[in-house]
C-alpha cells in the first residue's frame, strides 16, 4: 500500500471529499461545491493531493493578470496538517504557475490565523497591506505577495 501522498489535477468526482475538507476547514466560511466547479477550468492550478486513495487537501490559484496570480484557496485536511502535506502541494501549484510565467503570486489571509501566516511566510509570502474589514464577519485580512521570478544579472543580459 502506498503511504505517500500524490498531487493531481482536480476532476469533478472529488468534488464531494473537497467539500467536506472545506467544511471542516472553513466552517461557516466554507465555498459553496459550485464555487470549485467554476474553477475548475484549464487556465486556473487547481490540485488534489491524494493519500491512499482519499483526498486529504487541495489547493486553487487563478490568474489575475498575465504576469500576477491569486491563491483562491488551500486546505488540507485537520488530520493530515503539519507534515508538510500543503508545503509541497502548493510549492508544486507555485512552480505551475512559475512556468505559465507569473512573476507575483498573491493572497488574503485572516489577521487572526497565525498557523497560516506562519505557513506562507516560510514559503516566502509577505505582509505587504492590511485589508480592513475584509471577512464577512468584519475580520481584517492581510494581503500577502510573494515574488516567483527572481531577476538575475544572466536574465537581464539575455534580454540586451
Amino acid at each position: 500500500m502506498n503511504d505517500k501522498p500524490k498531487i493531481r489535477q482536480f476532476h469533478q468526482k472529488d468534488l464531494l471529499e473537497i467539500n467536506k475538507i472545506e467544511t471542516k476547514v472553513f466552517n461557516k466560511e466554507s465555498y459553496h461545491p459550485y464555487t470549485f466547479l467554476e474553477y475548475n477550468t484549464p487556465k486556473n492550478i487547481f490540485y488534489v493531493v491524494e493519500k491512499q486513495n482519499k483526498i486529504i487537501g487541495y489547493v486553487i490559484i487563478t490568474p489575475t493578470t498575465t504576469k500576477n496570480a491569486k491563491i483562491i484557496s488551500i486546505a488540507i485536511d485537520p488530520e493530515h496538517q503539519s507534515q508538510g502535506i500543503g508545503t509541497k502541494l502548493l510549492k508544486k501549484a507555485i512552480n505551475t504557475t512559475k512556468k505559465q510565467k507569473t512573476k507575483k503570486i498573491s493572497l488574503e489571509v485572516k489577521k487572526t490565523n497565525k498557523k497560516a501566516i506562519k505557513f506562507y511566510r516560510k514559503l516566502g509570502f509577505q505582509k505587504t497591506k492590511t485589508k480592513k474589514q475584509y471577512y464577512n464577519n468584519g475580520e481584517d485580512a492581510y494581503y500577502m505577495t510573494k515574488k516567483t521570478q527572481q531577476k538575475t544579472k544572466e536574465t537581464e543580459r539575455n534580454k540586451h
